[in-house]
């Protein structure tokens, strides 16, 4: 966040901002490595530079909205599950039959 380039400081992220960013950057990471994507793969597709999907990646941007729905509709989940708090358990997924 830090200072922009007109010298104005750019307001730091609450809280909750910071969490929902980091969740998001971890089940992003852990979804693409499920899919075997690399960033430099997954990126053109999004039509998004790898800078950006790394930034994402590591909590330090969000994606646009557009962004987030081309990154669900490509990883094959509903956008909620880039949020889901429990990854492995995510109640957004199918489940299987036992």
């Amino acid at each position: 966040m830090g200072n922009r380039t007109d010298g104005r400081r750019t307001p730091q992220p609450c809280e909750a901002e910071r969490k929902t960013a980091e969740l998001l950057a971890t089940n992003l990471r852990l979804w693409r490595m499920r899919q075997g994507l690399l960033q430099k793969q997954l990126a053109p597709e999004l039509h998004v530079g790898i800078s950006a999907l790394s930034a994402w990646e590591k909590g330090d941007r969000f994606p646009l909205p557009t962004n987030l729905d081309l990154l669900a509709k490509r990883l094959g989940v509903p956008v909620k599950c880039l949020f889901c708090k429990d990854f492995e358990n995510c109640s957004c997924l199918p489940q299987d039959p036992d």
